[in-house]
């Protein structure tokens, strides 16, 4: 491009170009230049809309490529991924609910017996129970007092606890080998469903068996002293799964 030129874009553009003094052409150069010009300026197409090269936009702001753009076709979204499952959580399992009652009433016996939730041994049980045992030769002199086992239990910190069978078993293994140590005992009379239970891994005994149990001792399954007080008929049963201690105490 031509000098000339090139100082006919600045000048349709607003630039005014420094030229040094000692650059300046005589008069004849400069009418000279001035035809030249004048007649780039009748030879030179018009423009249309002046681009400017560092930002790639137009004089009217409409930036480069957007009649392209426009007219390509519209690219399809991508496809949504699939939300990633959560392992399925074991359930958990149920709480059981239940109460115990713990005597001693020998040296080498134990007794546990099933309660519904919140009940209390009634005189009958305990008149029951007393004859049971004075029929074994295993009470000596008055029956001891009761421990109630409740289970859950309550207290600080167990609401975060497991509720459930195997827990209460761990618990009823601690329990009665505490209890075996201060007094140790060969056999436990399982009176009730939930004795054996919370006492074995067996779900279910018949009356008469006799399990092993954590403590060391001897498990005896028997009814339990609520079930015969409600049910006469249950103490018969009973009374064939136990009276061999009878005979051994003799």
């Amino acid at each position: 491009m031509n000098a000339g030129r090139r100082d006919w874009y600045l000048a349709n553009l607003g630039i005014v170009r420094y030229v040094p003094r000692d650059a300046v052409p005589d008069e004849d150069d400069q009418a000279e230049r001035g035809d030249a010009l004048s007649d780039a300026a009748h030879s030179a197409p018009p423009v249309a809309a002046q681009e400017d090269d560092t930002s790639g936009k137009t004089r009217q702001g409409r930036p480069r490529g957007l009649m392209a753009d426009l007219a390509a076709p519209a690219k399809a979204p991508p496809a949504p991924s699939e939300p990633k499952q959560a392992p399925a959580e074991e359930p958990a399992s149920p709480v059981v609910y239940f109460r115990l009652c713990f005597w001693q009433p020998a040296e080498d016996l134990a007794v546990l017996s099933a309660l519904p939730e919140g009940e209390r041994p009634g005189a009958e049980q305990v008149t029951m129970l007393t004859n049971l045992l004075r029929a074994i030769h295993r009470l000596p002199g008055p029956l001891p007092p009761v421990d109630l086992i409740d289970w859950p239990q309550i207290g600080p910190g167990r609401a975060q606890l497991s509720a459930d069978l195997n827990a209460a078993r761990q618990f009823l293994s601690v329990y009665l080998s505490a209890k075996n140590q201060l007094q140790p005992f060969r056999h436990v009379l399982l009176m009730g469903e939930m004795a054996v239970k919370a006492t074995s891994d067996g779900e279910v005994a018949d009356v008469g068996d006799q399990l092993p149990l954590a403590c060391g001792a001897t498990g005896i399954v028997t009814h339990s002293l609520y079930d015969m007080h409600r049910d006469p008929a249950l103490k018969g049963p009973t009374w064939n799964a136990i009276k061999f201690l009878a005979e051994g105490a003799e």
